[in-house]
């Protein structure tokens, strides 16, 4: 990924030093790009400031692909414009909730666009509700 002819952007927490740290500094080359990213409160990089260091670069969209909690936080920010979800029908001895429920995803102003059946899994097609309330 790193050296395959394309420019690579690696997103990293700022740490006030406005290049992401010296691990970042030591990735940085011709072909890769450190775009130090402002934490929020919580001290992760805020979703929303994710999306306007890749929008300084010129890029439009992303795909955001990752576990519930990187779902999560990109739901509760308003920053998802287009979600699919796959439901496998798995129990495991000690589930771990994932947070992504209806709710949430009405509060991120995304609506059903279709749904169906992929062997035993339900897949669900989201988009955004422009029409939702704030």
């Amino acid at each position: 990924l790193l050296h395959d002819g394309l420019k690579t952007l690696l997103l990293c927490r700022d740490g006030g030093d406005g290049g992401g740290g010296e691990r970042a500094a030591a990735l940085a080359s011709e072909q890769t790009a450190v775009v130090p990213v402002a934490a929020g409160a919580d001290g992760a990089m805020a979703p929303e400031a994710m999306l306007a260091a890749l929008a300084d670069e010129g890029i439009e969209r992303i795909l955001v692909e990752g576990g519930p909690s990187t779902a999560l936080r990109f739901l509760r920010a308003r920053c998802v414009d287009e979600m699919i979800l796959v439901r496998a029908p798995v129990t495991f001895a000690d589930p771990v909730p994932s947070g992504i429920t209806d709710d949430v995803i009405r509060e991120a102003r995304l609506a059903a666009t279709r749904s169906l059946q992929w062997g035993v899994d339900d897949v669900t097609y989201y988009h955004r509700d422009d029409d939702a309330a704030s």
